[in-house]
């Protein structure tokens, strides 16, 4: 065993100081000759790549010195790989800098001459959010707000209200999200019009095991449209929680299955919201009629579009509502991992760079725009495959090396003290509260962390030993076994890196 693992660490220190491949001699960085890797990181390196674990799976590693973006190690760093939510670092890093850090998402409260009240949509992710507790205004108080406004504008008679989506297409889900995704909460698409993090609870009774749990209701209570064919199933005690709810964006219908733990009175799950933007007018139409307002069903601009009639556009602005500042919004997505917000700001950046294309949509602009960013600072598209601003979609992909040299390029911009500060902080906060806590990264190392199925990664700062700033970003695709045991290995291989820098 131990001859086999020196040979590992020979291999491993190989890879480690020679060139990473020979076919890309004038587009990778990693072709350029770097320092000697310390034999601690290439004993590391190759206890892993030796464990089951990683058997069938990949393993990338990349290191840069960051005053001078010196690649200074790196392991199969030109190979590309998914990094799952590292994803959201580039979407927050390019939108500090294309939006600005005090930009807000704005959604505008307006009458027309008929009486209709419209909240029309501006993508901000944040409206009600519960995620971002009292840093916005719940629910109930931004009705009260909307309220407020109407009355002392004098309006005494609501025809109706209408949710006004037309800032964005309707075709809202991004490429290649998965259908075991959609449903659930984390797979919430962004809108024109979000509320409540686009988010609801489905809860339970277990009844016997092996038998159909019992549907008590949802928090909050949704719409009669909204149905659930439930197949959930009670299992024994301490299995956890193994459901699921699937269901398309704008579908009424959501399917539920899976199973549900027996030693709960009462269980909960999360899922997604068939149709913020109704939710809302529809929440909002209920409480302005406990007010003592008469006020017809409500309805959307997707709704009215597809009843084949035009939506009128000569309004009147009573109240618009901002979101906090983007800096603020940052910190969310990058310590939570919280998907919906990276998905508005990556619209966002396309609403204000469109594309001249014929497919033109807010996602494929803001996309475009963001490879353009990047593209122009060293990191080509060819290493480079984005398809959502949040890590969700499976087939997202960009190599480790190009990963810390966008990271070096994030701390040259103006913006680089708010997206530094938005990076969780290694067994202190975030995502990265439960790696390194303890150990020498401690206090000591930012990253942006992702994670999903087979996918462990981080991406983000250290300060090593010496004292030096470096850049770097690890990942590994295809491992097996559980996401735990991963996340202890590679908490190993960043305190050999801390060691040996």
């Amino acid at each position: 065993m131990r001859s086999s693992l020196a040979w590992f660490s020979l291999l491993a220190l190989y890879f480690l100081t020679l060139t990473c491949s020979q076919s890309n001699k004038n587009t990778l960085p990693t072709d350029k000759p770097i320092a000697k890797a310390p034999q601690a990181t290439a004993d590391v390196i190759a206890r892993l790549v030796e464990d089951s674990a990683m058997q069938a799976g990949f393993l990338g590693l990349s290191v840069r010195e960051l005053s001078t973006q010196k690649e200074v190690m790196h392991y199969q760093a030109g190979k590309m790989f998914n990094l799952a939510s590292c994803q959201k670092a580039i979407t927050t890093a390019t939108a500090l800098e294309l939006l600005g850090e005090n930009f807000r998402f704005k959604t505008l409260l307006q009458v027309d001459a008929q009486g209709y009240i419209y909240l029309k949509g501006g993508g901000d992710p944040t409206l009600a959010s519960q995620i971002m507790g009292r840093n916005v205004p719940s629910l109930d108080e931004l009705m009260q707000i909307f309220i407020q406004k109407i009355k002392a504008k004098g309006i005494k008679k609501i025809q109706g209200i209408i949710a006004d989506e037309t800032i964005e297409n309707y075709d809202v889900m991004p490429p290649h999200w998965l259908w075991s995704d959609m449903g659930n909460y984390y797979g919430a698409p962004s809108y024109a019009l979000n509320v409540i993090d686009n988010s609801f609870e489905l809860n339970f009774k277990p009844t016997r095991v092996g038998k159909v749990a019992t549907i008590t209701g949802t928090n909050p209570r949704l719409p009669a449209e909204v149905q659930f064919l439930n197949e959930v199933r009670t299992a024994p005690a301490g299995t956890g929680d193994q459901a699921s709810i699937a269901g398309g964006s704008y579908e009424a219908v959501r399917y539920v299955s899976g199973t549900i733990p027996l030693d709960y009175q009462a269980f909960s799950i999360k899922g997604a919201l068939p149709d913020p933007a109704y939710y809302l007018a529809w929440y909002f139409t209920k409480i302005l009629r406990a007010e003592g307002f008469e006020v017809a069903e409500p309805t959307t601009s997707r709704r009215i579009a597809l009843a084949g009639k035009v939506l009128n556009r000569v309004r009147t602005d009573l109240y618009t509502h901002e979101s906090p500042p983007l800096r603020q919004i940052c910190d969310f997505v990058n310590f939570y991992s919280v998907n919906l917000f990276a998905e508005a700001i990556l619209k966002q950046i396309g609403l204000k760079y469109p594309t001249e294309k014929p497919d033109n949509t807010p996602l494929r602009a803001g996309i475009n725009q963001i490879k353009a960013f990047w593209e122009a600072r060293g990191i080509p598209r060819a290493y480079f495959y984005m398809l959502d601003g949040s890590g969700l979609s499976v087939t997202n992909g960009i190599t480790p090396t190009h990963m810390s040299l966008l990271f070096c390029e994030a701390q040259k911009l103006p913006t680089k003290e708010a997206f530094y500060a938005s990076l969780p902080v290694a067994g202190v906060s975030g995502t990265m509260k439960g790696v390194g806590a303890g150990t020498v990264l401690q206090n000591n190392l930012r990253a942006k962390t992702g994670a999903m199925s087979q996918v462990l990664a981080y991406s983000g700062y250290y300060k090593g030993k010496s004292g030096k700033m470096y850049a770097f970003c690890v990942a590994v695709n295809r491992h097996v076994g559980k996401g735990a045991y991963m996340q202890q290995k590679l908490t190993e291989l960043l305190e050999s890196l801390y060691s040996g820098s």
